[in-house]
């Protein structure tokens, strides 16, 4: 039984990550990107591609700007397979641009429009891989249609514009995610596993939590959909670092319940306890060694609400980790951040009252007040120390003048 639960987990997954890829988009060995290129060309190439059947004029500037972009890039056509690719397009401009005399700027504006209201239609029907496509389309769309109209953009498409900018960091790095959990309604296979709801259900629970004031919730009105938005409004932790750490608590305790599901009496707050003991093991080291009270306190009857207390505290440690740079490499100052941010954690908590630190409430001010000045002072030191050749008796000499 255990055996087929893991085959049926990895066919789960391997399905799911193979629904990341994208078309290719390039049918004729002649339109192939060089690989040099790819990063920066091949969106347009896509795009044409996509929009080729829906309107042949608009597919025809985003060809036009790829080449536009590579010329730019490699004048001299010195990269491998530049030369080809500068051919075969430029050859293929000058045949497709004899059918069209349009005025290219209104002509892509209107389209603009047209497809940016279709992709908010196709939103409603929650279908994570044709979004990701749609928004990575409208994205190069946008930088052509800018390119062709000298940037004088009419205030319709700059609305929706930036309507597809807001909601389109969702999809920029779901090839290499293997939860979608910033897309809410996905029907991706791997969130079909009992562990992962599991997992995904407990950081959900915010009950009883208290809540931001108006004036902390960002203008563009995100909700507080689990503790790690929640985490993220108190101590202003960056968007991008909570959506990796919201996957890594997913994986990481559906991880451990998959371990334990052969054990009966194993339900998810052990697994969370399990996970807690391995990250707060240094910290409670580290309390021990400097004889201070540990900041981790659960001493509820309540499971739901001694699971929910850990999960604050692991996410509140896992989200400095993520933004520490540099500082990660000394856990001991970890450990120190996370035992004054603790102390702050557990007064909101008990007080039913939530209220920033000072200098924490705007998104990036964690990494601006705390991570940046312990920063400083190790790039100074590492100045000092001359790249670890200075002698100690030199070296103290320096710091004490």
């Amino acid at each position: 039984m255990a055996a087929m639960a893991v085959r049926r987990r990895r066919n789960v997954l391997a399905q799911t990550l193979a629904s990341r890829r994208l078309p290719e988009g390039v049918a004729e060995p002649g339109e192939r990107v060089p690989d040099a290129l790819a990063p920066e060309v091949m969106p347009f190439v896509r795009a044409a591609d996509e929009i080729e059947p829906l309107n042949p004029r608009v597919a025809f500037l985003c060809r036009k700007y790829a080449y536009k972009k590579v010329q730019r890039m490699d004048p001299s056509s010195i990269q491998r397979g530049v030369r080809q690719f500068k051919t075969y397009m430029s050859l293929k401009l000058d045949q497709d641009d004899t059918h069209f005399l349009v005025n290219d700027a209104k002509e892509i504006q209107q389209f603009y429009k047209h497809y940016c209201d279709n992709l908010s239609r196709t939103s409603q029907r929650r279908n994570f891989d044709e979004l990701a496509r749609y928004y990575q389309v409208a994205s190069a769309l946008y930088e052509v249609l800018r390119d062709v109209t000298n940037n004088k953009v009419d205030s319709e498409v700059m609305k929706r514009a930036k309507m597809v900018e807001e909601k389109s960091g969702h999809f920029r790095s779901y090839r290499y995610n293997i939860l979608p959990l910033s897309f809410p309604g996905s029907s991706e296979a791997v969130l079909e596993l009992p562990e992962i709801k599991s997992a995904i259900d407990a950081i959900r629970n915010i009950y009883g939590l208290p809540k931001p004031h108006m004036s902390s919730i960002p203008r563009e009105g995100k909700s507080i959909q689990d503790l790690l938005d929640w985490l993220s409004l108190a101590f202003g932790f960056q968007n991008s670092n909570v959506e990796n750490q919201r996957e890594n608590i997913v994986l990481l305790l559906a991880n451990i319940s998959t371990r334990t599901s052969g054990q009966e009496g194993f339900p998810l707050v052990d697994a969370v306890n399990d996970l807690g003991e391995k990250i707060f093991g240094n910290y409670e080291s580290w309390c021990h060694y400097l004889h201070l009270s540990s900041r981790i306190m659960v001493n509820y009857d309540d499971a739901l609400k001694k699971q929910q207390l850990m999960l604050l505290y692991i996410g509140l440690y896992l989200l400095i980790w993520g933004e520490a740079s540099n500082v990660r490499f000394m856990p001991e100052c970890l450990c120190y951040i996370f035992h004054h941010m603790a102390k702050h954690l557990n007064q909101m908590v008990e007080e039913n009252y939530f209220q920033p630190p000072p200098g924490f409430e705007e998104e990036g001010s964690f990494l601006k007040v705390a991570i940046e000045p312990i920063y400083k002072v190790l790039q100074k030191e590492s100045q000092r120390s001359k790249g670890g050749t200075a002698g100690h008796t030199q070296l103290g000499e320096t710091m004490t003048t």
